[in-house]
């Protein structure tokens, strides 16, 4: 099995997901366990969710494997858009690989002026 490609992080009880990519599935499924469970992940509908049902009502799922990762944003694109037609993505960004649509908190704006 290939380690690169696009995800889900499902809701086992509503169905909606979290769409992303990654170049090694099981870091990235670490990353963002970690970040939701400290409760600062950056897509706050799935936060929102994660602490709503608790943990255990999600899984992590492979949707696709992608041989070449320079295709991984245009593959992500497309499964985004399948989540969002049934109205079931928790992710917050239109465009895969952009923050365009997404709203930063007073902290996140003041973080990226200071850098």
């Amino acid at each position: 099995m290939s380690q690169t490609g696009i995800y889900a992080i499902q809701n086992n009880l509503n169905g909606k997901a979290y769409v992303g990519s990654a170049v090694t599935f099981r870091k990235r499924w670490s990353l963002h366990r970690c970040a939701l469970g400290r409760g600062s992940h950056h897509a706050r509908p799935l936060q929102q969710a994660w602490d709503k049902y608790g943990a255990e009502a999600f899984s992590f799922i492979v949707l696709e494997e992608v041989a070449d990762p320079a295709s991984l944003t245009e593959r992500e694109q497309v499964w985004i858009d399948k989540y969002r037609q049934g109205n079931r993505a928790y992710n917050m960004a239109r465009v895969a690989g952009s923050r365009l649509g997404m709203k930063s908190s007073p902290e996140t704006r003041a973080k990226i002026a200071a850098a």
